[in-house]
């Protein structure tokens, strides 16, 4: 279950936006270890025009979870990517199209900080979604 909340505004008289949200997710511990978490997006952003859209932002994710070392015989090191915290930064830009209802947006990240997780140095996205 996630318990989350955003806060968005555009600054008055001009093309700037921000966007705040936190989120903190409790989730079935898994062999009796928590892996509940906290999350938390920034952004930044400048409506180019009416169809064009650049962003600056960041992501973060720190919780619980497990540190440990494991014996490889173990179910426990069977669920350890499950049991482990997978904390992050990454910093990133994007932009946005907008064109009748929908939405092809695109992004680069880099991560800047990684505790027990994989290192993904950069991450590209794209994404296409409809308004309804």
């Amino acid at each position: 279950v996630e318990l989350a909340a955003t806060l968005s505004h555009q600054f008055d008289f001009t093309q700037i936006y921000y966007r705040v949200g936190y989120g903190r997710v409790i989730a079935e511990q898994t062999l009796g270890q928590s892996i509940d978490h906290n999350k938390v997006d920034l952004e930044l952003g400048y409506f180019l025009n009416e169809s064009w859209t650049a962003k600056v932002f960041s992501n973060a994710k720190k919780g619980s979870g497990y540190f440990g070392g494991y014996d490889p015989t173990s179910e426990l090191f069977y669920h350890h990517d499950q049991r482990a915290p997978h904390n992050y930064a990454s910093v990133g830009f994007g932009v946005d199209y907008n064109f009748n209802k929908y939405t092809l947006s695109t992004s680069v990240q880099k991560e800047i900080w990684g505790e027990v997780i994989f290192n993904f140095q950069y991450a590209f996205e794209l994404r296409l979604s409809r308004a309804f």
